[in-house]
């Protein structure tokens, strides 16, 4: 065997050791360490909810309440490690803004600003994920609060429709300063309904559960009810006025599956 042939032989063993290490590498380490995974976008995705729900009136909104839901679900979680395209993140992030547009946070989507790519297809790296979900709703600083007066300005415009009131007043003269009405995410322009009472909780056979109170207003708007699970997570739902009672399936109770004992 000559030694031209000795070569190109080896030269074959060798390309086709190569070929095979490249087969049996996941698909995943191949990615870069920056490339978002659809664990962390879900993460950012649920703690995004949460902000909107605990302060801004009337919550996340439908949409969002029922995405968190399926965000928290085993189908969401066993796709875990897979990178995020652009397209994935769009399409995850625009309820979010749609809600945002709702409240006047913001009258335009972050794609273009924060050049995501011109491919729906590319792979998008977790810094841009984390500045599509940046936004913040109690931020007051010179940009979110030109007048300085410790209320944001999409807030003030929202319920007054300019930036005249301020911090210490009481617009709709109900006790409360504009600003606790702010930070408790009430509306500072109608006067708080009085309180439910006699709240009752009960764990039903099949796993659901049914909350019972008093109502003890006629003007409103919704009755928050939240569930606070073992594993730490929490979720809230609006019931409509002038009702006692909500119903709790045991999805919604256990999005991951009922836990074992």
């Amino acid at each position: 065997m000559t030694t031209r042939i000795r070569r190109l032989l080896t030269a074959i063993v060798l390309f086709g050791a190569i070929l095979l290490l490249a087969l049996a590498v996941p698909a995943r380490s191949l990615a870069s360490p920056s490339d978002a995974t659809h664990k962390q976008l879900n993460a950012l995705a649920i703690a995004a909810i949460a902000q909107l729900n605990e302060h801004v009136p009337g919550g996340e909104g439908e949409i969002l309440s029922s995405l968190a839901v399926t965000l928290s679900g085993s189908s969401a979680i066993a796709n875990d490690d897979a990178v995020v395209t652009v397209g994935q993140l769009k399409t995850l992030a625009k309820p979010f803004y749609d809600r945002l547009f709702e409240i006047g946070y913001t009258d335009r989507y972050p794609w273009t600003d924060l050049q995501l790519g011109a491919s729906d297809n590319a792979i998008v790296d977790i810094e841009k994920v984390r500045n599509v979900f940046s936004f913040d709703v109690m931020n007051t600083d010179k940009t979110h609060d030109t007048d300085h007066d410790g209320l944001p300005d999409w807030w003030e415009l929202h319920y007054f429709g300019s930036l005249g009131e301020n911090a210490e007043g009481d617009f709709d003269h109900d006790g409360f300063s504009n600003l606790k009405e702010f930070q408790d995410g009430d509306k500072p322009n109608r006067r708080n309904p009085k309180s439910a009472s006699n709240f009752h909780i009960n764990a039903n056979g099949d796993g659901s559960m049914d909350y019972t109170w008093q109502d003890n207003s006629d003007d409103e708007e919704y009755f928050k009810v939240g569930l606070w699970r073992d594993d730490g997570t929490s979720q809230f739902w609006y019931a409509p006025p002038n009702t006692t009672h909500f119903h709790i399936t045991p999805a919604q109770r256990w999005p991951h599956g009922k836990p074992t004992p």
